[in-house]
């Protein structure tokens, strides 16, 4: 997780601009999805060398999923960020074999605490508004515990977790912000 998000965080720095010979522009990139091409995506670029060889960010995310022979663990998706306004907060110490499941678990609640982009419970129109990390890698969650909302109630308020196990909620996303979460150093 730590070579992950060192990495996501390195292509901005080492691809900050975008530029085009067409309009004969430069600018700064606006999103992490700008670095790369249609034919070659940032997630499919090398980013950096992990245990000896090079490594896309897609290639360690994968690991991380289904870090075989280790057991998977959905609280991942808390824990690895792409430099986007929505992802998760990038954690402030690094993660330790000796702490990782309280990291993890604490990785979670923050994430689900925040009512912007990771959790929010309208409880006058039973809504449940969520990342879009819990759409895109719902069997990740379902496998973990049966169904997204009891993943997500494990890691919220018991009185929260109560009235969205209890209740006819509907699960609602929020949008995704893939703009930079700060400025990339671009130099034109």
């Amino acid at each position: 997780m730590n070579a992950y998000n060192i990495l996501a965080v390195a292509m901005i720095i080492h691809h900050p601009c975008t530029s085009s010979s067409v309009f004969r522009s430069c600018s700064s990139i606006k999103s992490i999805k700008d670095i790369g091409s249609v034919f070659h995506s940032v997630w499919s670029m090398d980013a950096g060398i992990v245990a000896g060889q090079n490594r896309s960010l897609q290639s360690i995310e994968d690991f991380l999923r289904k870090p075989s022979p280790f057991l998977e663990d959905a609280r991942l998706h808390a824990c690895i960020v792409c430099a986007s306004i929505s992802c998760p907060n990038v954690r402030q110490e690094p993660y330790s074999a000796e702490t990782l499941d309280d990291q993890m678990t604490d990785q979670m609640k923050s994430f689900l605490a925040n009512t912007k982009k990771g959790m929010s419970l309208d409880r006058s129109s039973n809504t449940l508004t969520l990342s879009p990390i819990f759409e895109w890698f719902e069997e990740d969650f379902v496998k973990a515990s049966g169904s997204v909302k009891k993943f997500v109630s494990r890691f919220i308020s018991p009185d929260d977790a109560s009235f969205v196990l209890s209740n006819d909620v509907t699960v609602d996303h929020f949008d995704y912000d893939w703009n930079v979460n700060g400025h990339p150093p671009c130099v034109c």
